[in-house]
């Protein structure tokens, strides 16, 4: 009995371990993250400055289209942040993948001690509850919704003042239907149409950022069980 409830307390005490490894590393990697967050950040004097230059280059003839500025200006400034995050979340999860490897190591000690099994159900909830943490230090679209928005009400600020004459000529129509028809052109048009392609590379960019990490942390979540297979062939730890 003595030695059944040492088990369990060394397993309650691994476990510990495993969640103060990880928190520390989820507060160090949304440190690092916010970092790079700030140096790629679309803010909206971004977004407008992005515009401008647009508009600049339109007015010289050279304005390009929404799809060539999608793939020669917005993407490619959204992938070098997608990069740099990628890179920080690829070196964090190696320190993720050690806590875990050093997890598995003392329960595999623990039960080739006592001669019990693990439950393999135990075992994944507490990897998996582990790592859930590091999900909220991603790049959240807070900040990119609310730059959206603002950019979103000056484009209706403009499209009403663009809409005046037709307002005047056609004062029986619905003033909201004049200006959300005025909205949708300038949207096709330099330089909103830009603006709208660089906030959407953005907010795909931090999906991306999300889904990598989200990924990449149900592999290491999952990944105790092919090492488990392998003890257990080796008749020194058995997980079912």
């Amino acid at each position: 009995m003595s030695t059944e409830i040492n088990l369990e307390r060394q397993l309650q005490l691994a476990n510990i371990r495993l969640n103060d490894r990880t928190a520390a590393i989820s507060q160090r990697l949304s440190t690092r993250l916010d970092d790079v967050r700030q140096q790629h950040e679309l803010t909206l004097a971004s977004l407008l400055s992005e515009q401008q230059a647009a508009h600049k280059t339109n007015k010289e003839g050279q304005a390009l289209t929404a799809t060539a500025y999608w793939q020669k200006v917005a993407e490619p400034k959204a992938s070098l942040y997608v990069a740099d995050a990628v890179a920080v979340l690829d070196d964090e999860i190696d320190a993720i993948e050690d806590a875990v490897r050093r997890f598995l190591e003392s329960i595999r000690i623990f039960a080739k001690a006592s001669g019990r099994r693990a439950d393999p159900r135990a075992v994944s909830g507490w990897i998996a509850e582990a790592v859930q943490p590091l999900l909220d230090s991603t790049p959240a679209m807070d900040n990119l919704n609310r730059v959206g928005d603002r950019w979103q009400k000056r484009l209706r600020r403009t499209a009403a003042m663009h809409s005046i004459p037709d307002l005047l000529l056609n004062p029986r129509l619905s003033a909201g239907d004049i200006v959300s028809q005025t909205e949708m052109r300038l949207l096709e048009n330099s330089p909103w149409v830009h603006g709208d392609r660089m906030l959407s590379a953005f907010e795909l960019a931090t999906s991306d950022i999300r889904a990598h990490l989200a990924s990449t942390l149900a592999k290491v979540a999952t990944s105790h069980t092919a090492e488990a297979k392998r003890q257990e062939a080796q008749d020194v730890l058995v997980l079912r």
